[in-house]
Order: structure tokens, then sequence, then C-alpha cells
């Protein structure tokens, strides 16, 4: 165990059996190369079969990873977020910024009051009507990450614009988040078997790589994958 810093895997072939999650920032696995000679991460065995059960996410990539970077999803609410925005701004009105911090970042949420609803509707340009009859694990609202650049009085500035308006309809807050940072993997190869018949689209037993999720400021360089169901998902 280590609290930061470089773990080396040196040139050889190393078998992956179980996952593999790291939920500290600032950790880096390092090989020594991508190429046949130099660190291979082989991985014999899929997802389902590693977890002993199916999982849908198995096959899309929401879940599986033989490698995860992780952190934690949203935290506390630190104020909620008044009046209108427009997407591409860089400003937002909260009601009390006493706790808010600059150069810290934090998660903007919008809740909706039901799938389907004006903020769902505004995101997907009004053209979901049919398909929510089919989408059963959307949620009605969305949260992005801000990193703060500047705070006076109630008014704060967002390094990165608004990828959605703001409107008095939906309750929008700023929360802390768990995320973690300056992680990655860089400089080796992943295999998977290569003699395994293909499955149907969305029946994959989930031959994933690597995951980096509820993380910032990561990287994945360096690195080739053969043979995966999903290859990198973030």
């Amino acid at each position: 165990s280590v609290d930061s810093g470089a773990i080396l895997l040196r040139r050889g072939r190393y078998i992956i059996d179980d996952f593999i999650t790291i939920r500290k920032s600032g950790i880096v696995l390092r090989g020594e190369g991508d190429a046949l000679g130099g660190t291979v991460l082989y991985v014999p065995r899929p997802a389902a079969e590693v977890a002993g059960k199916k999982d849908g996410g198995f096959a899309t990539g929401g879940s599986g990873q033989f490698i995860s970077f992780q952190g934690k999803w949203a935290g506390a609410e630190v104020t909620e977020v008044a009046g209108t925005a427009e997407r591409g701004t860089h400003t937002v009105t909260v009601d009390d910024a006493a706790n808010i911090k600059t150069g810290a970042f934090y998660l903007l949420q919008v809740k909706d009051d039901k799938l389907g609803g004006e903020f769902w509707q505004h995101l997907h340009a009004r053209k979901v009507r049919n398909w929510l009859k089919m989408v059963k694990w959307a949620d009605a609202g969305h949260a992005s990450l801000f990193k703060v650049v500047a705070v006076e009085g109630n008014q704060v500035t967002l390094r990165e614009p608004l990828r959605f308006d703001i409107r008095p309809p939906w309750r929008v807050s700023l929360k802390r988040h768990g995320n973690i940072s300056e992680c990655g993997i860089e400089s080796l190869r992943f295999e998977f078997p290569a003699d395994v018949q293909p499955a149907k689209h969305l029946r994959e037993p989930g031959y994933n790589a690597v995951r980096f999720k509820s993380a910032h400021d990561c990287w994945i360089k360096d690195v080739t994958i053969a043979n995966s169901d999903n290859g990198v998902t973030c």
C-alpha cells in the first residue's frame, strides 16, 4: 500500500484474475512498454465469470473493469444556485457563497421533478418522447464537475462553461465531491483471450480493461488493449 506515487510493473507477463480498484489520488500504474516484450497484463476470464453473475454493465462498460480508478460521488450540498444562466456562460448566482472556495472543484447538480420533465427535455432538444418508454436506468437529473476561479459576493465564476441552461423550475445546487485526481496508467499492454467467440450486442461477458469514475485530471498514456469488450470507460 502506498499513499501516492508510481507503482512500477517491470517487463513481464502478469495474470490478472480479479478486479483491482484504486481509491486514492496520486497513484500511477507504470509499465515498461506496451509492446509484446514490455509489461503485459493478461486477463484470462471475463467479468461475469470472475464476479459469478451476469450484469448488463459488463456489456456496456458501466462496470466490470479489471483496473478501476474510483472516487466517491456527490457529497454534502454547499449552496443552492439561484436565478437563471445560459449554456456557455461561466457565472452563476448562488444563495450563499460563504463556503465556496476559489480553486476548488464542485459538482453542479440539477434535479428535475421527473424523468421526461422539462430539464430532461431541454437536455435532449425535446426529441425523446418515445425513447422514454425504453429507458429504465436514466436519472431525471444531471451533474457536472466545475472548478471555481472567482467568487464575488454571491456571483461564482466557473472555469468551464455551463453545458446546459439553468432555469428556476429546476432545483440546482453546488455540492462537494469525493473525486480522486492525478491518477494514471501508462506504458503497458492489456491482453484478453484472442480465441473467444464474439458475443451478441449487449451480451458481452465483460472483457473490460480500465475505468475512471468520479475522477478528474487523470490519464491513460501509451497503453495497448487487445481483444477487449470495452477498452476504456470514463
